[in-house]
This record gives structure tokens, C-alpha cells and sequence, in this order.
């Protein structure tokens, strides 16, 4: 029903969306939930009041920062996980998982980023701008790489790729 409210530009569903958006629950199906809520408040981003707005900058760069990804690859783990598909799985694949180890590669990315990168996009303020080019410059390179691809993204005011 909330999600319905907003999708409409209902201002008053905007309060639950924001918390939700900042406790970040992981839970079946919440990414989906996620992307249609960034969907629709960036939509609605004219009729947000500057709180609002300054909560939404904090949970991008929170989104920027997301401590739970990417994994790296474990071989035992994935054995343990997943028996003898994860064993399978290391011996195809084991030695790209490594390189992207030794590398410090991303191996994976959540795929409300883009939504994320989005309202970015629309949010655009200098302190925004400021906390993003500091991470980029970070020394974790999934940080970087994610705070690289939301400003491009603020930059040419266009959508990043599905990869994103």
C-alpha cells in the first residue's frame, strides 16, 4: 500500500520509504523493493523538503559504502556452502576467483546501485560531489569503483550501465 502511495507522489509514504532505505534490510526480495522506492523518490525529488533531501545523500553514499559487498571468493567456504556444486564451482572457475582476489577486484554488485546512482544524479549538491570524490580515492577498490561510477553518473546526468 506504501509503495503504491508512492509511486502516485504521495508525500506522506516519503517517511517510511526513507527509513527503510536506511536500515537496508537484507531480506527475500527487499533489492526489488529497494529499486522501485529510489525509482519513485527520484521522481518525486522536487517535492522532498532539504531534510529529505540530505537524508537521501546519506544513504547513496551509505550505498557507496555497502560493507556487504563484494564477497570475496572462498573455496572452503563455498564447499561448505554449497557441498559439491561450490567444489564444482572452484574448480571451474576457482582460478578467475583468485585473480579477482590478488587483484582486489569487485566480484559482485548489488543491482539497486544503478537506482542508486540515479537519484544521484538528481540529488547533485557540492557536499554530495565532495564526499564521492574523497571515496574515490579510497583505498578499498570496490569503494572507489562504485564512488567512480556515481559520479560519472552525476557527471553526465545519464544511466549507468545495467552493470552498474
Amino acid at each position: 500500500r506504501l509503495i503504491k502511495a508512492l509511486a502516485v507522489g504521495e508525500a506522506a509514504s516519503v517517511g517510511w520509504a526513507l527509513v527503510f532505505l536506511e536500515a537496508d534490510p537484507r531480506c527475500f526480495r527487499a533489492g526489488y523493493l529497494r529499486e522501485r522506492m529510489l525509482r519513485y523518490l527520484a521522481r518525486m525529488i522536487d517535492q522532498l523538503g532539504e531534510d529529505e533531501k540530505r537524508r537521501l545523500r546519506k544513504v547513496t553514499l551509505l550505498a557507496v559504502d555497502d560493507p556487504w559487498r563484494p564477497t570475496p571468493h572462498d573455496p572452503v567456504e563455498a564447499g561448505r556452502r554449497m557441498g559439491w556444486r561450490g567444489q564444482a564451482f572452484h574448480a571451474k572457475f576457482g582460478f578467475q576467483m583468485a585473480e579477482f582476489q590478488r587483484r582486489k577486484l569487485p566480484v559482485a554488485q548489488r543491482r539497486e546501485f544503478k537506482w542508486y546512482c540515479r537519484l544521484a544524479a538528481k540529488l547533485d549538491g557540492d557536499d554530495l560531489n565532495h564526499e564521492l570524490e574523497a571515496r574515490a580515492r579510497a583505498d578499498d577498490a570496490a569503494v572507489a569503483r562504485r564512488a567512480s561510477l556515481m559520479l560519472g553518473a552525476i557527471a553526465r546526468k545519464q544511466k549507468p550501465t545495467p552493470q552498474a
